[in-house]
């Protein structure tokens, strides 16, 4: 595993006022950087999805909303050249112009993104579907050369082209890791993947982004006993995700100070939809706690937690 260096816990000035967020996640899950068999001319660089992606940013921007967490690889479905099982030979030919979009649409409006480098179901079960695979890149992530060619191939250069751009508010270098074990076990999948496995490959990811941009790092995990698989890692914050149909767990139990971090505590996800905790009691308790802020979930995702941003501008409690 490795270990890197990174700024007291103090010493953010991302972190001077409560930082107040929500998650895009995504204009069309997987799909917005990059091309594949669905979308061969690439993802936002087509003007239906550009233009999904200006409204969707003007809702944010009017709402007064300046921070958004966007997805980038995703499950690694669009955006990559491969050869076969678990080799990344390169991002493919329309990536990098996809994310010069969505640059100049954040820049344009004066929002800031935390990127999310890949999503926990990169390590699903392969599924194809109209030519495409989804998921089923477990490889790419655990094996160590296999690793190393995904870094430098394909992550290395995506952060490279991202990390001068000043609306690149931070990067967030794997969505919920922690299923992962949980998850191969659960489902009694062969070749369970161990958390000794998981934090290694982190490390690799925190060492190797480190090196090439200045931007903060953080690894958003699914719950506080996510937290132990990236301790240690150099990250510069912190990051959990609360869903009270998981239960009350620490995220509203305990301050962050009884935690024992080395570093800040971002809530990077919680509900605005289907929850008996509002997101004006939600943030307050965050703030309450000892957080030093809070992204809601979501604008786009569409799923049965999410309200988009109804819910945040008439809570009369957020900043």
């Amino acid at each position: 595993m490795t270990t890197t260096e990174s700024p007291a816990s103090g010493a953010l000035p991302l972190f001077q006022d409560f930082l107040l967020g929500i998650n895009l996640p995504w204009v069309h899950y997987g799909c917005d950087f990059g091309a594949n068999a669905w979308q061969p001319e690439g993802g936002l660089s087509q003007p239906t999805r550009r233009r999904r992606l200006d409204e969707a940013l003007a809702r944010i921007a009017d709402a007064g909303i300046t921070n958004l967490r966007w997805f980038l690889l995703c499950d690694g479905r669009a955006g990559m050249v491969e050869r076969g099982a678990g080799d990344a030979l390169s991002l493919d030919g329309s990536v990098l112009a996809d994310v010069d979009v969505g640059l100049e649409a954040l820049g344009r409006r004066g929002l800031r993104v935390m990127f999310v480098v890949l999503d926990f179901l990169w390590c699903d079960r392969p599924r194809q579907e109209r030519g495409v695979t989804l998921g089923g890149r477990c490889r790419h992530l655990l094996d160590a050369a296999s690793r190393a060619r995904l870094i430098d191939r394909v992550i290395v250069p995506l952060v490279n082209h991202c990390a001068a751009h000043e609306a690149v508010l931070a990067w967030d270098l794997m969505n919920e890791p922690d299923w992962l074990p949980r998850w191969h076990a659960r489902l009694a999948r062969p070749g369970a993947v161990s958390p000794k496995a998981v934090t290694r490959a982190l490390g690799d990811l925190v060492a190797a982004v480190r090196a090439h941009a200045p931007q903060p790092l953080t690894i958003g995990v699914a719950s506080h006993a996510g937290l132990d698989l990236v301790r240690g890692l150099g990250l510069d914050f912190y990051q959990v995700h609360w869903y009270d149909r998981f239960g009350l767990d620490a995220a509203f139990s305990q301050r962050v100070a009884s935690l024992g971090l080395d570093r800040p505590l971002l809530l990077g996800e919680f509900p605005t939809r289907h929850t008996a905790v509002g997101p004006a009691t939600i943030v307050a308790a965050a703030r309450r706690l000892g957080y030093v802020g809070a992204f809601s979930w979501s604008l786009l995702a569409g799923d049965d937690v999410s309200s988009g941003i109804a819910a945040l501008i008439a809570s009369p409690n957020l900043p």
